[in-house]
């Protein structure tokens, strides 16, 4: 019911034109959403789990807040430079020529 009334209210707010320039940003992040999302749980397993640092019991509450609002924050501006270049994320792009069963142009 919860997640309902944030779609309902990030929905309406898109209806106006203010908030849909503010929430613009996230544009391209969106785009790029499964290159993001598989990119934050690596980074994570790297830094929290005994493959890489094992960390998890030692970052306290203000890094483990900073930490993903930081890897989201350089997701984002990165996502913008990624797009300038290309159409779709490396993932995305991997995805649609597997379902197309051909090399989709990636460049734009």
């Amino acid at each position: 019911m919860l997640a309902a009334f944030y779609v309902a209210a990030l929905t309406l707010l898109t209806e106006r034109p203010w908030w849909r320039d503010k929430l613009a940003i996230f544009g391209p992040a969106g785009q790029m959403a499964v290159t993001n999302y598989l990119s934050q749980s690596i980074l994570a397993i790297i830094v929290y789990y005994g493959v890489g640092f094992g960390a998890i019991g030692d970052i306290g509450l203000r890094t483990t807040l900073y930490l993903p609002l930081s890897v989201f924050a350089l997701q984002i501006a990165w996502s913008h430079v990624w797009l300038r270049h290309f159409r779709f994320g490396p993932v995305e792009w991997v995805w649609r020529s597997v379902t197309y069963g051909s090399m989709q142009p990636i460049r734009r």
